[in-house]
């Protein structure tokens, strides 16, 4: 007799979850094996077991369990039962570490364990946008002899390069604005070892070490690193993470059981990752183990308990391609699952069984599982058939409290970070008017389907299914015993029910007297599970965006050419009006900057352009020596650089802001020291694919990649070239344009190898600029700034600023940004071009200026200016200043007349002018030489009369300079720009 059976007792099932121990976080992971546990134990409930469709399932009531859905949240503590991911899922995981380093404790680093078995990782979302990884390999790795509290760049290189230096992590191209910010590493669980990285940068924290013993092995876990500000990142970054599919044992691969391959359920090893959800429930009722170590599930059943013919055929219609309406296919079944280890076996294998339509029957100690309906009727009979001696029952429909015409789902949604997400809602027709035109609609969840298209294909069939309501009990004579519940189905043509060879799919059997059999039966239609892409309704995805801060913009900004005119309102000097709206809430200041158009030298964007040895070269791989010979200008001040013998990366290195767009040009002077081959360019990311030109020394030939925008190799004498190449920033942010040694040529360029210290090439003359090639500038520390006005104005009524100190007829390049209390970020606007009015400075400009500061000088010191000397004075030593001349003039009482004879103390509180005798000091009481300067105090230049000789505002940079003959106005080049006066 035929039986279904508790398949709790069918997968000799244990006792409840076990928790990993209570104790600090980073001690969880010491030790190298898995703690374990969970339990498959329970009394079956199964769809074929009670008589109900999926769907009835679903829509039952049951007692309150651990949820099955997707984990937002990141666990904190070790009070947390063990989990794993199967198939296409995500998780939040369980924050095992969070500590920061470097300099001024700049980066923050997370450990996130997201799987107590080793799983490969697909990817993750970072806040609300999907992580985007650059298109480059390049990672950031550390100088292990680097003290943690000192780190303040990141340094990317070829995963390949310096192999001995600790992997931080891959970059994200999230919140990126100055540089990368985020880098993530994973770690699959294979590990033997603590993570060099956490044990270098942590291993010496006083309170929470990461020591080398925690190694967390079998374990799969991220380590991500944040260089964390409050400017671009107004909270820390929450994480989604995607492992891998699980590793799978699938049959269909096994030689040894029905299938053809080399895949074993003895070595792991032979496994691959799957999403099939029948691979997945056969791997779970077997049991799901780490090494020897049970996990989860059933406790290792043989292969017999699950008969292969019945499995490959399940997991042959799961991977079953399906049409979709806007092309191309999908497999029919999918599923993805966090697994946590308190979870009953039998819920997980519920969720997995409603997500691919999928039910599973216990028949003579085998579990079976069948896809859709079994594939055709094994039995047929008709009245005749039943024992009509023994009782019959028969239930038409349902009542309509449980009856369904329309069914709404839920189910978790990639594309919107996998939020739960309505799904269109299915309304049979049909059904409809069979019910009088009601609308009885239900609902369903499923968590385990994260497929738009397949959970319309489950609603469809399931609430279809649902409505084959006809239900009939009977007995059969013994040529029926041998019918299996589940998974079989009779076909039944009866005179009294209008059945014409009708299918009904054996829910049940049971062993009555006389090797009779008492059946249970649900009417089913193959029709209910199939599929038109016709059927598919549209899906609307709507991907959650990252609150990111205001930038504060400059509405209205405007220049235009302007002038400062005079007291009789005539214009005087040329000027730059600049004009933006008002009523910007928060906005206290302007700051405004303004460069001549194509004017000046060149910047050359780089520091220490021939100081190689200086820390703001990143010299990967290789000495510096400096004074090695004789430079292309002929001095003594080339450097040799050496390779060193590390496997990698060869290069010279200095990050630069970029904008996206903008072309950058890089050039340098470089002959052979032993390696003739070299290359200039930029990783994909920043500068775009193929953005490199190789050169041949020894040939003077180049080999230019189409990345680039133009090259060239110039041999300058002496051995010497000056190679270049301009390329185009394909981001925004800051980042190198380097130059690298290759160990082969061109084509087969080879920039990761192992170096040769007798083997480099001599540099000169490094320059990076913006636009094409000019001839080469020299900068130490500060490069030559192309800014000539770099200003801040309050921001007030009538929100106009005069740029002044501009020349006449000279075109400039203005911008602004406004800053404002309410945010750290505001942004530049573009530059406006603005030609300044030709108003040429008149020398009657210059007296008035020299006039003016005469004026304020002798305004400071109590004296009073004149045109025209007066008749008499208001008092004994009155002193006056006469102008234009400038000369001071005392009232001489006694002689009644004007003077320029003018007398001051000789020093604070000694001898002054009223202690002595008029004239009692003169010219000729003192001898020559007898009073110096070091002997005088003067504070103010009315104190004397003297040739001044020249006055300046400034020693150097720009300024304006008064000589007896001329007046100078330099820029902050130190470059004359006007020049009145004597011109010889």
């Amino acid at each position: 007799m035929h039986r279904i059976v508790a398949i709790a007792a069918a997968l000799a099932l244990a006792a409840g979850p076990a928790h990993a121990g209570p104790v600090a976080a980073v001690v969880a992971w010491v030790g190298s094996t898995i703690a374990a546990g969970g339990a498959l134990g329970f009394v079956v409930q199964m769809a074929v077991s009670t008589g109900l469709s999926l769907l009835a399932q679903a829509i039952a009531g049951k007692p309150r369990r651990p949820e099955i859905n997707v984990q937002f949240e990141v666990q904190l503590g070790d009070d947390h039962p063990l989990s794993f991911v199967v198939g296409d899922y995500v998780t939040a995981g369980k924050r095992k570490y969070l500590g920061s380093w470097g300099k001024n404790t700049r980066y923050i680093t997370e450990v996130i364990e997201v799987s107590a078995l080793p799983q490969g990782f697909e990817g993750l979302w970072v806040d609300d946008e999907p992580g985007e990884f650059h298109s480059h390999d390049r990672v950031w790795k550390l100088n292990p002899s680097a003290a943690p509290g000192s780190v303040s760049d990141q340094v990317e290189m070829a995963p390949g390069s310096n192999p001995t230096w600790l992997l931080v992590g891959r970059p994200l191209r999230n919140y990126r604005d100055d540089g990368n910010r985020i880098y993530v590493k994973w770690v699959d669980g294979a590990q033997l070892d603590a993570d060099p990285f956490l044990v270098r940068i942590f291993g010496g924290d006083a309170d929470y070490p990461w020591s080398s013993a925690m190694v967390g092995r079998g374990k799969s876990y991220a380590v991500i690193t944040t260089r964390y500000d409050s400017d671009t990142l107004q909270s820390y970054p929450a994480y989604l993470l995607k492992p891998a599919p699980l590793a799978m044992y699938d049959l269909r691969l096994d030689s040894t059981n029905g299938g053809s391959g080399p895949q074993r359920w003895d070595n792991p090893a032979t496994w691959q990752p799957s999403r099939n959800p029948a691979v997945i429930a056969y791997n779970l009722i077997r049991g799901v183990y780490f090494g020897s170590e049970w996990v989860f599930g059933g406790r290792n059943l043989p292969a017999w308990r699950l008969p292969s013919a019945e499995w490959i055929a399940a997991a042959n219609e799961c991977d079953a391609p399906v049409t979709l309406a806007g092309g191309g296919t999908e497999p029919a079944w999918r599923c993805g699952i966090e697994i946590s280890v308190d979870m009953a076996a039998a819920d997980v294998l519920e969720e997995i069984g409603r997500a691919a339509n999928m039910r599973f029957a216990e028949v003579g100690g085998q579990i079976k599982p069948i896809v859709g309906l079994p594939g055709a009727a094994v039995f047929s009979l008709t009245d005749d058939d039943i024992i009509i001696t023994e009782g019959q029952s028969f239930r038409p429909f349902a009542p309509v409290a449980e009856t369904y015409n329309a069914i709404s789902a839920t189910y978790p949604e990639p594309a919107e970070k996998w939020a739960t997400k309505d799904s269109p809602e299915y309304i049979d027709a049909a059904a409809t008017a069979e019910d009088g035109g009601r609308y009885l609609p239900t609902g369903i969840s499923y968590p385990a389907a994260p497929y738009a298209q397949q959970v319309q294909r489950l609603q469809r069939s399931q609430l279809q299914d649902y409505r084959r309501m006809r239900r009939h009990q009977f007995h059969l004579p013994p040529d029926a015993y041998a019918l299996e519940p589940g998974v079989d189905m009779v076909s039944w043509t009866s005179a009294r029910n209008g059945y014409a060879a009708k299918l009904f799919l054996v829910e049940s059997v049971a062993k009555t007297r006389g090797m009779n059999v008492l059946v249970s039966l649900r009417e089913a239609d193959p029709g209910d599970y199939d599929w038109d892409s016709g059927f598919e309704f549209p899906v609307t995805i709507t991907p959650p965006v990252n609150p990111l801060p205001y930038v504060q913009p400059v509405p209205g900004f405007a220049v235009s050419a302007t002038s400062v005119r005079d007291g009789a309102g005539q214009p005087r000097r040329a000027a730059i009006l600049v004009e933006c709206d008002p009523g910007e809430v928060g906005v206290t200041a302007i700051h405004v900057q303004a460069r001549i158009k194509g004017g000046g030298e060149r910047r050359n964007l780089l520091r220490w352009s021939e100081g190689f040895e200086n820390a703001a070269w990143n010299k990967v791989n290789l000495t510096a020596t400096t004074g090695y010979g004789v430079a292309p200008d002929g001095s003594s001040a080339s450097t040799i650089l050496r390779e060193t013998t590390a496997t990698g990366e060869h290069g010279l290195r200095q990050n630069i802001a970029h904008q996206l767009g903008e072309q950058h040009t890089v050039s340098i002077y470089v002959r052979e020291a032993g390696r003739p081959f070299v290359f200039l360019g930029g990783i994909p990311a920043d500068w775009g694919a193929n953005a490199n030109v190789r050169f041949d020394l020894s040939t003077g030939e180049m080999q230019i990649g189409a990345g680039v925008v133009d090259a060239g190799i110039e041999p300058v004498g002496g051995g010497w070239f000056r190679v270049w190449g301009t390329f185009t920033a394909a981001s925004t942010g800051t980042s190198t344009l380097y130059l690298g040694t290759s160990l082969t040529r061109f084509a087969g360029v080879a920039a990761t190898f192992a170096g040769d210290p007798t083997r480099g090439i001599e540099v000169w003359g490094f320059q990076r600029e913006i636009g094409p090639l000019s001839a080469y500038q020299r900068v130490e520390e500060t490069p030559v700034s192309s800014i000539v006005i770099d200003e801040s104005y309050r921001y007030s009524a009538p929100h106009g600023w005069y740029l002044r100190d501009v020349l006449p007829l000279t075109t400039y390049e203005v911008r602004a940004r406004l800053l404002s209390d309410l945010t750290p970020v505001s942004d530049w606007s573009a530059w406006h071009d603005v030609t300044t009015l030709d108003i040429t400075f008149q020398i009657e400009d210059l007296s008035q200026d020299i006039l003016d500061q005469f004026e304020a000088i002798a305004a400071e010191a109590g004296i009073a200016t004149v045109e025209v000397l007066p008749a008499e004075g208001d008092f004994d030593n009155q002193i006056v200043m006469l102008v234009p001349q400038g000369t001071l003039y005392r009232w001489d009482e006694t002689e009644l007349e004007w003077t320029t004879k003018v007398y001051a103390g000789v020093g604070p509180n000694t001898v002054t002018t009223d202690a002595l005798v008029a004239l009692a000091v003169i010219t000729s009481k003192i001898a020559a030489g007898a009073v110096t300067t070091d002997k005088m105090t003067v504070n103010e230049l009315s104190a004397i009369t003297a040739v001044i000789g020249v006055l300046r505002t400034a020693t150097s940079g720009a300024r304006q300079e008064i000589h007896s003959d001329k007046l100078l106005i330099y820029d902050a080049a130190n470059m004359v720009r006007v020049k009145i006066g004597m011109l010889s």
